[in-house]
């Protein structure tokens, strides 16, 4: 059953207690450590033991007194963690009707035999989710970010969902994800192929049963598939429910920001970090690009710059975690900033260039570019955008000093075309048509 409830008074144990019914174990249990926060025995065995001795912690999970299991035939207050739910097979919710007198209880007799017949297990949430499954538990979040604990390994979840007060991921049996922590993966609803959800950490995952999201505004959804043992992404339909025809859900929120124009989930190729630049709020085609409006972004490893002198970007003083790889980048972001000044870069709407670097002693140019077309298309006019660099570093440190012999490859853009914060356009220069790319 699962327990949705901050408190919960439950018997434990179904069936018959002593051939079907297994104790369920509190301690060296991450679900259990995630979701609850004490339990308090009411009907233990022993009429000597203290308040203390009949309560379990989370924060002392193996303690030589009191104990460490839900046992059969027990009458438990079970106390979870804000926002948290927890199934426990075994559980069977104790209640009362809408009486808040304690004597009005119903009772719950040992093998269930006799007493007042529970009232049938309710779903875990309304009509969608078939029993059995659990809610995949969100570790921490940020704006449009989310932590989350995948076959015992941590991965990051970007949407523009709410994954803590609006929607929740359900799944049953084993989730099997595969790939380095530079792979991604995507929730997508059939017909549409913009990604409502992006894990990051996994390129495939193997599952035993149907996913399931289901939101308070937007309805419930259920994977295409059942099951898969390598699958590059997820396809989600909607459940049809009994609602009535004129009342439909709405649908998923495929509304473009800033933040899922830029998404890495979005490019493909081998490309390992982005350079974002964010137009001031009022940017014309004649605002200058300032390197204040620039990071660079690891791919799945957030930003990268700590901060901004007068000409460069800075590494960050983080040395266990920053790579000589995610160093180069920065370093070839500052040589294209360089050259770029010169011809005094301008843009009314924010972009972001995706890209990796190499070293060739043999190469001559870092050179890439964007530039508006002629035409208007997608919100661009001839004259939005002009971000040129040619020749920024030669071998052997040359012009501007490339004394690394870095270059850049795999260079791709995109343009967002709106309010950092609001909805707007999201444009593919080599696709969409109004920007034109050249020189990668």
């Amino acid at each position: 059953m699962i327990l949705n409830r901050r408190i919960n008074l439950i018997w434990y144990g179904r069936g018959i207690l002593e051939t079907e019914c297994d104790a369920f174990a509190l301690f060296d249990n991450a679900t259990v450590s995630a979701a609850i926060s004490e339990v308090y025995c009411v009907t233990d065995p022993s009429s000597n033991a203290t308040f203390e001795e009949n309560t379990w912690k989370t924060s002392k999970p193996s303690q030589l007194a009191g104990f460490t299991h839900l046992k059969c035939g027990n009458l438990y207050v079970v106390v979870l963690n804000d926002q948290q739910t927890i199934d426990i097979p075994e559980a069977v919710v104790v209640h009362g009707g809408d009486s808040v007198n304690p004597a009005d209880i119903v009772s719950v007799l040992p093998n269930n035999d006799g007493g007042t017949d529970p009232e049938p297990e309710p779903e875990p949430t309304g009509d969608c989710i078939p029993s059995g499954y659990t809610a995949l538990i969100i570790t921490t979040n940020q704006v449009g970010s989310y932590e989350c604990s995948i076959g015992g390994e941590t991965n990051t979840i970007t949407t523009t969902m709410d994954l803590v007060n609006d929607t929740k991921i359900y799944y049953k049996g084993t989730l099997t994800p595969a790939g380095d922590d530079t792979s991604s993966f995507n929730f997508k609803v059939s017909g549409n192929d913009n990604p409502i959800m992006t894990w990051v950490g996994f390129a495939t995952l193997e599952f035993t049963s149907p996913i399931y999201f289901e939101s308070a505004t937007l309805g419930c959804y259920k994977s295409t598939e059942d099951n898969q043992a390598s699958a590059t992404e997820l396809i989600f339909a909607k459940v049809e429910t009994d609602e009535p025809a004129d009342e439909p859900a709405d649908e998923p929120d495929t509304t473009v920001t800033q933040l899922t124009c830029f998404a890495d989930g979005n490019v493909t190729g081998d490309w390992t970090h982005k350079m974002i630049y964010t137009a001031p709020a009022g940017s014309t085609s004649e605002t200058q690009i300032e390197r204040a409006n620039i990071q660079v972004l690891g791919k799945g490893t957030g930003i990268l710059t700590q901060t901004v002198t007068d000409t460069k970007l800075t590494v960050p003083d983080v040395a266990d975690t920053i790579t000589q790889d995610d160093v180069n980048a920065i370093h070839v972001v500052n040589q294209i900033l360089d050259v770029a000044d010169a011809g005094t870069p301008k843009s009314k709407h924010s972009f972001c260039m995706y890209f990796s670097t190499f070293q060739n002693v043999s190469a001559d140019f870092i050179t890439v570019g964007l530039v508006s077309k002629t035409q208007a298309d997608g919100g661009l006019y001839e004259g939005d955008i002009d971000f040129v660099t040619v020749d920024a570093g030669t071998p052997g440190g040359g012009n501007n000093g490339n004394t690394q012999n870095l270059h850049a490859e795999n260079v791709s853009f995109k343009v967002f075309v709106g309010e950092t914060d609001s909805a707007g356009t999201c444009i593919n220069p080599t696709e969409d048509g109004g920007v034109s790319s050249f020189n990668f």
